[in-house]
């Protein structure tokens, strides 16, 4: 795995002085053009790592934690596809949008990416400035999700305190009104 802060430890374009704190983002293609590309248009703003095969990546992925996987389809050992479906079933990773990005444009492929389990796809060559609106609108989505996520843990949590607080309670009415009995 090949691990790219982007940029310097200097202030980053969103005025975020560390670049942990930057969204972090799983490159997956075996094409050093490709991955050039995708660094140059995202390696300022985001945390990058590179995994040149599916395998690497499935070793890679639970370290980084990436927030986002730009995955190709066609590589050396399993393909994009299976890769995909074993990111999804793992327990910490099931929730990390997935964009494949592929120099196949046939909707077979892309209906193939989805049922394994994509969240988007991308076309090679691709417009950087697409693949950056792309990136934008998924770590959104991530993080409104998780947000939800959250929340409702949370909520469940105070939930749980509520109804054993009122169990308490209604043991201890029940222990009084037997007293009085």
């Amino acid at each position: 795995m090949q691990n790219r802060q982007g940029g310097q430890d200097e202030e980053d374009r969103r005025g975020r002085k560390d670049p942990k704190n930057r969204r972090k983002i799983l490159i997956v293609d075996d094409s050093p053009s490709s991955v050039a590309i995708m660094e140059r248009v995202l390696g300022d703003t985001y945390h990058l790592a590179i995994a040149t095969c599916g395998e690497e990546a499935l070793e890679v992925a639970p370290i980084f934690a990436p927030d986002l996987i730009l995955l190709d389809i066609m590589m050396p050992g399993i393909d994009g596809y299976e890769t995909c479906r074993r990111l999804r079933t793992h327990p910490t990773l099931h929730h990390t949008k997935v964009i494949f990005v592929s120099g196949t444009d046939m909707v077979s492929d892309r209906l193939e990416a989805y049922a394994a389990g994509a969240d988007d796809c991308l076309s090679k060559p691709f417009a950087p400035k697409e693949l950056l609106a792309k990136v934008q609108v998924y770590l959104r989505l991530k993080g409104t999700e998780d947000a939800l996520r959250q929340a409702r843990d949370e909520l469940e949590q105070r939930v749980q305190a509520r109804t054993e607080e009122l169990a308490r309670i209604n043991d201890t009415l029940r222990t009084e009104i037997a007293e009085r009995r």
